[in-house]
């Protein structure tokens, strides 16, 4: 569809330039072929950042699959040697092997991370998604060291906001955080597919004390009011959007100025 629509913005580019004499209207023509073809580009990357994205989960489940085929060749060993131990009335061998198995395959997390740098602050603030079995894609090409913010601070924002996608999203998905720099400002936008965040109650999410959840005891309900409180303390300010396919949250902080 894009490719044919290209066509037809060409040949139509070529009849109006060649049918015009007026060189203001060249100009306009010419102006609005260089704009179509910038934003042709820039849709055809950002197809390109997803694609690799996918290309690399995709290679660490298949990592993970290896592993639990392993773990499932193992069971057939295991069971048999439970059964052993069942003919042999051997009951206290028996329930130390059992609790043994089940706390090694418990230790095993079925969610994956896509991450250059495990140990990177991201990393570190999305390790309960991981835990919860929710997918996660890390790509960290901004300098922390360039914000005034300190490190626990930073954690603080993430952590909060990757708490409340955690409980949205119920196990399952995938949570996209992405650190850059771009126009002398420090971004982090922190993605996920859970659901959608309906328009009326967007404006009330930062809001201290409110909560989709039930707050009986006056607990939740904090965790984005301390975000939005930190962000601002930076001078930082924070944006949300959300729809059918994402939601995201942006974070954008000033870069310190160098004398």
């Amino acid at each position: 569809m894009i490719i044919s629509f290209a066509m037809d913005f060409i040949v139509t580019f070529y009849l109006l330039t060649f049918g015009t004499k007026s060189q203001l209207m060249k100009n306009i023509i010419y102006m609005m072929f260089f704009v179509f073809f910038v934003v042709v580009l820039l849709y055809f990357r950002k197809i390109h950042n997803k694609s690799e994205q996918i290309s690399k989960l995709n290679e660490t489940l298949e990592s993970k699959n290896n592993e639990l085929r392993k773990i499932k060749h193992d069971y057939g060993a295991q069971i048999s040697y439970l059964y052993g131990l069942c003919l042999m009335d051997r009951h206290l061998d028996l329930k130390k092997a059992l609790k043994d198995i089940i706390n090694v395959n418990e230790a095993i997390a079925t969610a994956v991370e896509v991450s250059p740098n495990e140990n990177s602050l991201l990393s570190i603030a999305l390790k309960p998604a991981i835990e919860e079995g929710i997918h996660v894609i890390v790509e960290e090409k901004g300098d922390l060291s360039l914000v005034a913010i300190s490190e626990m601070e930073l954690y603080r924002i993430v952590s909060n906001i990757v708490n409340n996608a955690i409980t949205a999203m119920n196990g399952q998905g995938i949570i996209i955080a992405k650190s850059y720099e771009c126009l002398e400002k420090f971004i982090i936008k922190i993605e996920n597919n859970g659901p959608k965040i309906e328009e009326n109650i967007l404006k009330d999410i930062f809001k201290q004390g409110y909560t989709s959840k039930n707050n009986k005891d006056g607990n939740h309900g904090y965790g984005l009011s301390i975000v939005q409180e930190l962000v601002k303390k930076y001078s930082g300010k924070i944006e949300v959007k959300s729809t059918d396919i994402a939601t995201e949250f942006k974070i954008i902080l000033p870069i310190k100025r160098t004398t």
